[in-house]
């Protein structure tokens, strides 16, 4: 067993969203059938550092509390049938799992984790669709698809030419 200081303790917050049609959309905000999802921005902090404006984080006491969250926004993602599959994601989807370490009596951070898992939407032929809004979707996640295989390859580039 890892023995912890008696002064440091951990907070844990989770975070879900989905990027369809080049938009962002919170998976835990509740749907309300008066008014349309609200689309939220990509930012930047003072470092550099890229952020979802206004996306909720949600703090949770233990695994079974962040299953949960991840089973209600799996049900507000956005899923559509296609030539391959009955129940398609037509959305990349973005699952965080942020750690606090606080220390202190002050509850000082000294120190923050974050693990994402990415589930990303499935490539799809353009010519399958005849027009509309699968049309869109399928063109929006295939040039997604693209950038990131173009990301992945500079990022090995990068570390060959060390």
């Amino acid at each position: 067993p890892v023995s912890v200081p008696a002064d440091i303790r951990f907070s844990i917050w989770i975070s879900f969203f989905e990027i369809y049609n080049e938009l962002l959309y919170d998976l835990l905000e509740p749907p309300s059938q008066q008014r349309k999802r609200q689309t939220l921005r990509l930012c930047e902090d003072q470092n550099g550092n890229p952020y979802v404006k206004d996306l909720n984080w949600i703090h949770v006491q233990d695994a079974e509390e962040a299953w949960k969250l991840l089973k209600v926004g799996r049900k507000n993602q956005s899923f559509a049938s296609t030539h391959l599959n009955q129940n398609s994601s037509r959305s990349h989807s973005i699952f965080s799992i942020r750690i606090l370490h606080l220390q202190g009596e002050g509850d000082i951070i000294p120190k923050i984790s974050e693990l994402s898992l990415c589930d990303l939407a499935g490539s799809e032929r353009c010519k399958d669709q005849k027009s509309g809004e699968r049309l869109k979707e399928a063109g929006n996640i295939n040039t997604s698809l693209h950038t990131l295989g173009r990301c992945i390859a500079a990022l090995r580039q990068n570390q060959q030419n060390r």
